[in-house]
């Protein structure tokens, strides 16, 4: 990340831009985007770690991808939705006729 001094700050590093070995027109690329960052936010990625919370996200994420056959069917999510309770109040008033008898 390009500091206010003209410096690059990398991780706990903070390294003037001869030290880097990026190409001028890069350099002036990056010379021209403003640092939108607050300089508070000091973000050490070295104590990171990859997929920390993938397995809770899957298990309370509730997205189901339809079959291309299937959702050309639907115009949007709102019409599959309404599609899926009229199935489950139809199975609701039926499951009475096809339930088996001993």
């Amino acid at each position: 990340m390009r500091r206010n001094d003209g410096n690059w700050k990398c991780g706990r590093l903070i390294l003037p831009p001869s030290s880097l070995n990026i190409p001028h027109s890069l350099a002036k690329l990056a010379d021209n985007k403003s640092d939108d960052l607050r300089p508070e936010y000091d973000f050490d990625f070295s104590t990171a770690v990859r997929g920390k919370y993938h397995k809770q996200y899957m298990q309370s994420s509730n997205v189901v991808v339809l079959d291309s056959d299937v959702a050309e069917r639907f115009p949007n999510a709102k019409a599959v939705n309404s599609a899926l309770r009229t199935m489950l109040k139809f199975a609701a008033q039926t499951a009475s006729l096809t339930a088996t008898r001993r």
